[in-house]
């Protein structure tokens, strides 16, 4: 036989709540399935459209991971065009700071 963690009642091992205080025994949720690491290349080299991929493929078995990499994609996706655009400034820039008249 077990006991209840809570109160220290004798419960059955086969109960999910301890019928003399309700304290939950087992737990109700499986635990999150481990996801392959290459899993991240998705959103890394495909940006926002990898990462909602990602998610969509990976949701139902681990969706905390899943959410990260549509985060990651997104979160790229937004640092490459900042850079992309600073790039691209100062190119124009210093090239227009040279211009003879």
């Amino acid at each position: 036989m077990a006991f209840c963690p809570n109160c220290g009642k004798e419960v059955s091992p086969q109960a999910v709540t301890c019928p003399n205080c309700g304290h939950p025994l087992k737990q109700t949720q499986p635990p999150a399935e481990q996801i392959s690491a290459w899993w991240w290349l998705l959103p890394l080299f495909f940006s926002w459209i990898g990462g909602i991929i990602a998610y969509f493929v990976l949701k139902d078995r681990n969706q905390r991971t899943a959410t990260n990499m549509l985060i990651f994609g997104i979160v790229w996706t937004i640092a490459g065009v900042i850079i992309t655009i600073a790039f691209f400034g100062f190119l124009f820039g210093l090239a227009g700071a040279y211009t003879h008249p």
